[in-house]
C-alpha cells in the first residue's frame, strides 16, 4: 500500500470518526435541550401580595397573586416553587406541598409576619380544633425564610376543645406520613404565646412523622419553642439538626 493510499485511509477514517462525533453530541444536545425546556416550567416563581394582589393575575413581581394557596396550586409536581410574600399575611386557608419543594420567602430587611387563623374541623361526626396551615401531600418540603410566623391563641368559641392534627403551623394533610417530607426554618421567628396573651392554639408541627427539621439562625418569641414544637411523642418521628433543649 502507496503512502498516498495510507493517508487517504487515515482521512477518511478521521472523517468518520468526526461525523460519528458530531452525531452523538448532536443527540445528546437535542437531550439535553428537551430538558431545559422542561427545567424553567419546574422552576416557578411567584409574587404574593394579601393587600394588592389578584389572584387573576399572573403572579410576576409587578403582578402579584392575592393568596398563597393559588401560588401553591400552580408549582408542578416535583418542581420547585419560590413564592415571595411582598406583605404581611393572614391564614385563611390550607397551603399545600404536593409532592414539590416550596419555598416561602419575606424581606431580609423586614420580616415578614405570618399568622394563622382557626377553625372547627368535621370527623365522625366530631369537630375538632384545627389552624389553617401549610400541609405536606406526598414526598413535599417547605423551606420557610425571613419570615415572622405567630402561633395564635385559642379563641373563644373554641376554648375545651380538642386538637386535631391540623393544629400545627406545618402538618401532613393525611392521617398517616405518605412520603419523604421536612420542613425548614430559616432566617425568622417563631412566635409562640405566654399565659398572658392566651392558649397556644396549636404546635409547630403536627403530629405525623417522620419528618426532617431543619433550623438555621431562628430566634423564638414569646415562651419559647421547647414545649410547642409538637405534641407529638413518638422518638424518632423527627430527625432535628439540634436537639430539643438546643431550641430557642
Amino acid at each position: 500500500m502507496s503512502l498516498t493510499q495510507s493517508l487517504k485511509e487515515v482521512v477518511q477514517s478521521t472523517t468518520a470518526l468526526t461525523q460519528a462525533v458530531q452525531k452523538t453530541y448532536s443527540q445528546h444536545n437535542a437531550e439535553i435541550q428537551k430538558i431545559l425546556n422542561i427545567a424553567p416550567e419546574l422552576q416557578r416563581t411567584f409574587y404574593v401580595d394579601a393587600v394588592n394582589g389578584d389572584n387573576s393575575n399572573d403572579g410576576s413581581q409587578d403582578a402579584p397573586l392575592r393568596t398563597l394557596r393559588k401560588a401553591a396550586d400552580r408549582v408542578p409536581r416535583h418542581g420547585r416553587g419560590h413564592l415571595h410574600l411582598l406583605s404581611d399575611y393572614h391564614m385563611t386557608e390550607a397551603v399545600y406541598a404536593r409532592d414539590c419543594y416550596i419555598n416561602v420567602y419575606g424581606d431580609e430587611t423586614v420580616h415578614r409576619r405570618v399568622t394563622f387563623g382557626s377553625y372547627l374541623h368535621a370527623s365522625d361526626g366530631e369537630e375538632s380544633r384545627a389552624l389553617h396551615g401549610f400541609r405536606w401531600v406526598g414526598s413535599s418540603y417547605f423551606n420557610f425564610c425571613y419570615l415572622d410566623l405567630r402561633l395564635p391563641v385559642v379563641v373563644t368559641d373554641q376554648v375545651g376543645v380538642s386538637s386535631s392534627t391540623y393544629s400545627a403551623i406545618v402538618s401532613c394533610a393525611t392521617s398517616a406520613n405518605t412520603g419523604n417530607q421536612g420542613v425548614t426554618f430559616r432566617y425568622g421567628n417563631i412566635h409562640i404565646p405566654t399565659e398572658e396573651e392566651g392558649a397556644p392554639a396549636g404546635h409547630v408541627l403536627g403530629p405525623a412523622g417522620p419528618v426532617a427539621v431543619f433550623f438555621s439562625n431562628i430566634t423564638a418569641s414569646g415562651a419559647g419553642l421547647k414545649k410547642r414544637i409538637s405534641r407529638n411523642d413518638r422518638a424518632g418521628s423527627y430527625v432535628m439538626n439540634i436537639t430539643l433543649d438546643e431550641l430557642p
